[in-house]
């Protein structure tokens, strides 16, 4: 394969995780291959050692003839699954399409060649609407070196992170909850959304002397995790980062397929899958905060559990550059 085009976005709306994603797998494999991530031209800032290029929002398929893409070349998408259907527009140029979706889209219909979809799962290889392959599993969850735990010593604080744009502004519910524990054995260190009038909120909950606040960005957040002993979180890739780190979670889901697919991790014992969040639920949330054990209590059945590889970039890359050649046939 000649040229290797990354699709992805980064927006307020869509956040960065998909594109955080893609700038993990491209260092990882830059050396190998001639790699270019197409994404909205603003994240590319602070990557100045990588090659960009545009993200044209009104014709996304015009990267094709402007990067002179051919056979020979893969494109690959990680785009938030709200947008998958751009993948439509580039069928019928014969040039190899694969994309990392964050759910199963086993019943839909389907555009790329290779599909990866990381779960907490055992291995899957399915064939899906007699074209598309898709390629599921633990050890397609592709996780930098950092995030897992390393034997250091855990400190009693609850991290807290709903993402860089927390779209359900679940955020405030949960500073909400917080507030509301009287005398907590633990720290709350909130990571605020990005645009947060971080001034406001201390002001909101000055008298609150559990309660840590830090702007997006502001900390390591693979550095943090690792040391704490509790996180709540939305879900995403966060619910596996927990996992590698250690880190007992309690998953606060915007939707059904959010619950359903946490609960792949938390049949395992990782954590609580507290299930639909909303204003109505913070009372019950405060609740189960205010009765944290000290030391979390994981009860993991090892036999039986999905395994995460560590800096599995590489690995994905070389398991679909056979597919696409079909060496493992």
């Amino acid at each position: 394969m000649d040229k290797l085009i990354f699709v992805t976005r980064a927006t307020q709306k869509s956040g960065k995780g998909h594109f955080l994603r893609v700038i993990r797998m491209v260092e990882k494999i830059k050396h190998i291959c001639n790699c270019t991530i197409v994404v909205d031209m603003d994240a590319a800032v602070g990557f100045e050692t990588l090659k960009f290029h545009p993200y044209n929002i009104s014709c996304p398929e015009s990267l094709i003839y402007e990067l002179g893409l051919d056979k020979n070349d893969i494109i690959w998408f990680d785009v938030p699954d709200s947008e998958y259907s751009i993948i439509e527009s580039f069928q019928g140029k014969n040039i190899p399409l694969v994309s990392t979706n964050m759910f199963d889209k086993l019943g839909d219909e389907r555009y790329e060649d290779v599909a990866i979809y990381p779960v907490f799962e055992t291995c899957k290889r399915v064939i899906v609407g007699n074209k598309t392959l898709q390629l599921s599993g633990s050890e397609f969850v592709s996780l930098p070196e950092d995030f897992f735990f390393d034997g250091s010593e855990k400190f009693p604080y609850v991290l807290v992170s709903m993402g860089g744009t927390d779209p359900m502004q679940f955020t405030p519910l949960v500073l909400n909850a917080i507030y509301r524990i009287k005398n907590s054995p633990f720290i709350y260190k909130v990571i605020l959304p990005k645009g947060t009038k971080k001034e406001g909120v201390i002001a909101k909950y000055i008298n609150c002397k559990h309660l840590e606040l830090y702007d997006f960005g502001s900390l390591s957040f693979p550095l943090m995790l690792k040391k704490a002993k509790y996180a709540i979180i939305n879900g995403g890739m966060t619910r596996y980062e927990c996992v590698a780190a250690k880190v007992f979670f309690i998953a606060l889901s915007i939707h059904e397929k959010q619950y359903e697919l946490t609960e792949k991790v938390t049949r395992y014992g990782y954590g609580k899958n507290f299930g639909l969040f909303n204003e109505a639920c913070i009372s019950r949330l405060m609740s189960l905060l205010d009765n944290l054990p000290i030391e979390p209590s994981f009860n993991i059945c090892a036999e039986s559990t999905p395994e995460l590889r560590v800096n599995g970039a590489k690995w994905v890359y070389e398991k679909v550059i056979k597919e696409l050649r079909h060496e493992d046939e």
